[in-house]
């Protein structure tokens, strides 16, 4: 009970006490205080109990042990972790291994990882799905985990488990971090049963990676087929691809979208609209999108500018340019362009001695 109001130290505190008065805790118990010590990475309070179950008479099974091992791993206290995996012996099960490996493989170590991993299939414990996506991850993050992730992948297909939404999840990311579009679009595909998130991950790697037509194609699909809605991050990347193919008709009906739906357009989403308009050429859209946003950063203000500037409209740039200087929120975010001169604008407009002297302060 403490430990679900937060008192995690009195839990432990009280659980010394108890022990001390000669009452024996039960196996559950020390595992239900030591998930709240992993949970929380309370490394102190996860090693008072553990020396509280050592004088103990409590009987240390393969789960309490697992317990004990994860809490150091979540902790990232490699010695601890290992020293606790090497003394379980033959007690190891999926868990323990997978365990040991996510410890390799968070700290960076993937030929360790992968050590513990193939000692794992020698000894006959087969890996699960966890152990695949922490082995996954961890090829992900390291410049030549290509290799790896690829002998992992056929491992998968063996096993079966490339169907899977956890697995197959891992294997598209992998994919896409190494530019790897062709073998990120199979791993997909090959996936039976894709939530919502997975649709949404694989239309920002394709955006990410140039492939507009087939991100905005698969959002086609995700919409109209499966009545799916994308996520923030995806809209974002559904609205560069139609500013970058200048689609405009797309673009449009992403925006109606959005409002049936009621997504807020400010933040990344209101950004990336006020931009595909923009690249679309319709700075009225893109004026009247900027014009409703609450927040807006020196940047959009600078590419609304400058598209005002490369059409010829003198006029709204600078108007666009004084009503910068009077907006409230920019809190000097100004800081961020070394001189007002590095606005395009300003290398074209030829302002009158009154528009000058207002803007001259923005300068300083």
């Amino acid at each position: 009970m403490m430990c679900e109001q937060g008192n995690l130290k009195e839990a432990v505190d009280y659980f010394e006490l108890v022990h001390k008065g000669g009452l024996q805790m039960s196996p559950k118990s020390y595992c239900f205080l030591l998930q709240y010590c992993a949970k929380m990475k309370a490394l102190d309070e996860g090693k008072k109990v553990h020396a509280i179950l050592i004088t103990s008479d409590v009987r240390v099974g393969v789960t309490l042990r697992n317990h004990l091992l994860s809490l150091y791993v979540k902790c990232e206290c490699l010695n601890e972790a290992k020293l606790m995996f090497d003394s379980m012996g033959c007690a190891r099960d999926v868990v323990s291994w997978t365990l040991m490996i996510n410890v390799y493989a968070q700290s960076g170590k993937l030929n360790e990882a992968m050590k513990i991993y193939y000692t794992m299939r020698k000894r006959k414990v087969r890996p699960n799905k966890i152990t695949y996506v922490c082995l996954l991850k961890a090829c992900g993050r390291l410049p030549d985990g290509l290799a790896t992730g690829k002998i992992l992948h056929e491992h998968i297909i063996r096993r079966m488990l490339d169907g899977d939404q956890y697995v197959g999840g891992a294997l598209v990311d992998m994919y896409f971090k190494f530019a790897q579009v062709k073998s990120a679009r199979k791993a997909f595909y090959a996936i039976s049963r894709k939530k919502d998130v997975l649709w949404n991950h694989f239309i920002v790697g394709l955006v990410m990676h140039g492939r507009n037509q087939e991100a905005l194609r698969v959002y086609q699909h995700m919409r109209s087929i499966l009545h799916m809605e994308p996520s923030d991050a995806a809209w974002v990347h559904i609205l560069k691809a139609c500013g970058d193919l200048e689609e405009l008709e797309e673009g449009r009906l992403s925006h109606f979208c959005l409002c049936r739906d009621g997504i807020e357009l400010d933040g990344c989403v209101g950004q990336e609209l006020v931009h595909m308009y923009i690249s679309c050429g319709c700075l009225l859209d893109a004026r009247h999108i900027f014009d409703q946003m609450k927040s807006r950063s020196v940047s959009l203000w600078k590419c609304l500018m400058d598209a005002y500037t490369k059409s010829k409209q003198y006029d709204e740039a600078t108007k666009l340019t004084l009503q910068m200087q009077e907006y409230k929120e920019l809190p000097f975010e100004l800081a961020e362009i070394d001189n007002i001169q590095d606005f395009d604008c300003f290398n074209e407009l030829s302002f009158n001695m009154e528009e000058s002297e207002k803007l001259f302060p923005l300068s300083i």
